[in-house]
Formats: C-alpha cells, structure tokens, sequence
C-alpha cells in the first residue's frame, strides 16, 4: 500500500511542477506533456473542485471517514521523541473539526517523501494502525515541531481508494498541484494566526 501512496498520491505534485515557485512557473507548468489532453475549461472546473474539497474538515471528508467512522487522528508534538506517544497514546490530538483535508494531505505528502511513517500494532507481526510524521515550520523555516497523522489500515485503504476516485479524471490529477500548493498557503497562515 505504501507504494501504491508513493506512486500514487505523493508523486503527482512532486514531479510535476516547482512547488517553490507557483505563480513564475504556471507557464512553464501548463507546457507539461499531460495538459495536451485537457481542455483550458475543464482543468479550470477541477481546480474548483479540488479547492472546496481540500478545504473541507476531515470530521466530514469522504476521504478521511465512512459513515460515522473516523480513520484519522492527528496530533502535534515539540520534540521528535515525542512522535511515537502522540501515535500510540493519542497525546496531542488536534480536533478533527478544526484540520483541513489539505493539512492532512501536506502531512501524508512529506512522510511519504521523507520515509517519515511507522507501524503500530499489539503483536510483531500484527499492524494495526499506520502513523505519518512531517516537521512543522514557522515562516522562517525554523522546525517547530512535529505533525502526527495516525489511522488503521482499513482507514489508509480506504483514503487510498477515495483518493484514486477523486484523481480518476485526467483534469482533476493536473490540478491537484495548483489546489495543494494553494491551500497549504492557506493552511500555513491559519496556523500561524
């Protein structure tokens, strides 16, 4: 599974545009092989959609939840020897009311990049739930700590395969870029507020 979320999930933005300049390389970006077949219209209907999307709560994301069921907790911790505590004894959990789906996406995106994740589980050979770490950063680029997201496997499978539907068209996949940057923006300054 984690594969398939490499390939997947992290790669689509990774690869296919400049993450640190957005805005300057927009041109450069909608020269990429895969614009040929999407029409100027319908990638702009997509970045719509996206946004609202990685704008809702993961309390009510299909992404993040089936039914009643929460998949996710996430939690934030000072210290990186803290990261395991925040996974395995839920200290630090942020209400899932109050995080974005883009905040998850930023902090699954990372872990996945950096080797940042670990599994838990009541036996060796058991897994139980899969935890994702990425560092936190004020503005200045000083690590401030430590972003924990923490669910079952069922839950990441589930994420995995809502994820795939949501990025089945070719338009939605190419706005994925754009809408994340976006909204990590987004997400970045209302943290620091």
């Amino acid at each position: 599974m984690l594969v398939i979320a490499v390939a997947g999930f992290a790669m689509p933005w990774q690869y296919l545009k400049n993450n640190d300049a957005p805005k300057k390389q927009s041109a450069d970006w909608k020269q990429h092989p895969a614009f040929k077949s999407v029409s100027p219209e319908k990638y702009g209907g997509a970045l719509k959609a996206l946004a609202i999307k990685f704008a809702e709560k993961i309390n009510i994301s299909e992404l993040a939840k089936t039914g009643d069921e929460q998949f996710w907790t996430i939690g934030k911790c000072v210290n990186f020897e803290e990261v395991h505590d925040v996974a395995e004894r839920k200290i630090g959990i942020i209400e899932n009311s109050e995080i974005t789906l883009s905040r998850l996406l930023h902090c699954l995106r990372n872990a996945l990049a950096h080797s940042g994740f670990f599994a838990l589980g009541s036996t060796e050979l058991n897994i139980d739930s899969i935890s994702f770490f990425s560092e936190i950063r004020d503005k200045k680029g000083t690590l401030t700590g430590w972003e924990v997201a923490t669910t079952s496997v069922e839950g990441f499978r589930h994420f995995l395969n809502k994820w795939f539907e949501l990025i089945g068209d070719p338009a939605q996949r190419l706005a994925v870029p754009e809408v994340f940057n976006q909204s990590l923006v987004e997400d970045r300054m209302e943290q620091q507020a």
